[in-house]
């Protein structure tokens, strides 16, 4: 069980309850008498869809919009659930779980995707073009460094630890049995790479090539068609500065 696994159960959990809790409210007898104070809830309905379009408006990389969506929908039908069937007083705490609950499982996601895991839309291309900057800007950096598996024990990783943080998050996504309908998937190291007993700005060239080419076994959910041609022009207008 991991966070991601949380965040799965999370959406199964609230959209699952607002299923159940709609039905519950259908099953119910309209009340005899509409109490004065049980009318239908336009200031609560539009904050709902207001929030869902400005979920859905957020431009962040990886912005969960399909919990916007979800909103939206069960919003409409609760509203119409609670209509039909007079129960004004239940329409009002529906409403009030799904905005909550939404909003909860939005704030997971961010959490969710600090701790190991990537959405879909985050592109693994661009993570590897920043790794690939990463290095270049520790290329600096003239010393030279003994031959060896690059991993945590390596001098290079001592000596420039936030290289370690790009290396592991640009492996091939590992999709995940909640992939299909939440976009997470499992960040994974790139595979080893033997630095030769060289500084960084001599090995370069190597690595380029290296985290490059781990594109050619990228999940096709990660992999957009031409994705690796466009990493093959990358390295070519680029393999000067390596």
């Amino acid at each position: 069980m991991n966070l991601s696994d949380l965040y799965a159960i999370g959406c199964l959990l609230l959209w699952g309850g607002l299923a159940g809790y709609t039905v519950w409210i259908f099953r119910r007898n309209p009340p005899r008498e509409q109490n004065s104070g049980e009318t239908f809830l336009v200031g609560t309905a539009l904050l709902a869809v207001l929030l869902s379009y400005i979920l859905y408006s957020i431009l962040l990389i990886g912005n969960p919009g399909y919990l916007a969506v979800a909103l939206f929908l069960w919003t409409l039908v609760l509203c119409a659930a609670g209509s039909i069937r007079g129960q004004f007083r239940l329409l009002r705490y529906g409403l009030e779980i799904a905005i909550i609950g939404t909003l909860g499982l939005c704030l997971l996601f961010d959490i969710v995707c600090a701790n190991g895991f990537a959405p879909a839309d985050n592109s693994i291309i661009i993570r590897r073009i920043q790794t690939i900057s990463a290095f270049r800007q520790a290329t600096e950096d003239q010393t030279l460094y003994p031959a060896g598996i690059l991993d945590g024990n390596h001098p290079v990783v001592i000596a420039h630890p936030e290289l370690l943080k790009w290396w592991t998050c640009c492996g091939t996504p590992r999709r995940l049995w909640h992939s299909g309908f939440t976009n997470f998937f499992e960040s994974t190291s790139l595979p080893p790479f033997e630095f030769a007993a060289r500084t960084i700005a001599e090995n370069l060239e190597a690595l380029g090539q290296h985290i490059l080419s781990a594109g050619q076994t990228a999940s096709p959910s990660e992999e957009k068609p031409g994705s690796f041609h466009l990493i093959r022009q990358f390295s070519m207008q680029n393999r000067s500065r390596f």
